[in-house]
């Protein structure tokens, strides 16, 4: 939280800092369910039909936020706070990563919950593919990493 002070990711207002500490909060909460099926070595649809849930929780929720505020990312502001890094790193992880271990499960993420959620599908797809943090990074991403799933 220091570092996204010191360069401009957080706030001095004390409603979009409640918004933001949620958002991470709420971030953390849900990594491990998603992140954690990865070393799970005895998978099974109904486990990853619950690993699809986490990511329609997530998303529910986050589209929620979306809509209530109007706003471009997700804790009501006009630009990229710490709270977008962390949503989207677990996304651009696990769901977009082209070199992911989830592969058709990443990929049924997209259809049966991402596409359903269409202020979810536009921030990932749009607002933090276009902004211009995630655009040198994802740009570079595949060069600097190739075959590393994160």
């Amino acid at each position: 939280r220091a570092v996204a002070i010191n360069y401009g990711y957080y706030s001095t207002d004390p409603e979009i800092i409640h918004a933001i500490d949620a958002l991470l909060d709420f971030s953390q909460e849900t990594l491990d369910a998603a992140s954690g099926y990865i070393f799970d070595s005895d998978k099974t649809p109904e486990k990853d039909d619950n690993w699809v849930g986490v990511w329609k929780k997530k998303g529910d929720l986050l589209e929620n936020r979306l809509k209530m505020h109007g706003k471009p990312f997700v804790a009501g502001t006009d630009s990229p706070t710490l709270a977008d890094f962390s949503v989207t790193c677990h996304y651009f992880a696990q769901i977009y990563n082209p070199n992911g271990m989830f592969g058709p499960l990443a990929q049924r993420v997209k259809d049966e919950v991402i596409a359903k959620q269409p202020l979810m599908k536009r921030y990932l797809e749009e607002t933090m593919m276009n902004c211009a943090e995630f655009k040198t990074y994802a740009s570079k991403r595949d060069e600097t990493r190739p075959g590393r799933p994160f």
